[in-house]
């Protein structure tokens, strides 16, 4: 998984974790610590922009791109950081985010398509008791694969 998709993962799934007030204080105490440490070092990334709706893939590219600016990819702290956030939220708040990246039960349809799932860990698409007359998916990525762009691994 590329480095600046993890930092990504992390704010959001730290942010539907950490700001929910039946939240772990692990997870809650990580995650502010892990927002401290990028304004603290890169000031002006506006992460409580995302804050207001994390799943929102739009607002995750924009903070993916000012975090891509300023170079936090080269940021050894931010990443490690990143990994212990998200190994915490699968600890104590595994459906924070359900770490599949892609869940689908008794699902019918003529055409699904599916593009770019990241998943941390375990599963990056599950489809089960589901009828489709076409699939195409494309650029799934799950696991700990270490700087690995998701369109360099296909399943």
């Amino acid at each position: 998984m590329h480095p600046l998709d993890v930092i990504v993962m992390a704010l959001a799934l730290g942010a539907i974790a950490g700001l929910k007030d039946s939240a772990e204080q692990a997870v809650k105490d990580l995650y502010n610590g892990f927002k401290s440490l990028i304004e603290r070092k890169y000031g002006d990334v506006h992460i409580s922009f995302l804050e207001t709706d994390p799943g929102s893939k739009a607002k995750q590219a924009v903070i993916r791109e000012e975090l891509e600016k300023k170079n936090v990819i080269d940021d050894k702290e931010v990443l490690t950081t990143a990994k212990q956030l998200l190994l915490v939220i699968q600890e104590h708040s595994p459906n924070a985010g359900n770490l599949i990246g892609l869940e689908m039960k008794n699902v019918t349809a003529g055409l699904v398509e599916i593009d770019r799932i990241i998943a941390l860990e375990g599963t990056g698409a599950s489809l089960s008791d589901s009828k489709f007359e076409e699939v195409h998916i494309h650029d799934v990525v799950s696991g700990r694969a270490k700087n690995t762009s998701p369109k360099t691994r296909r399943r």
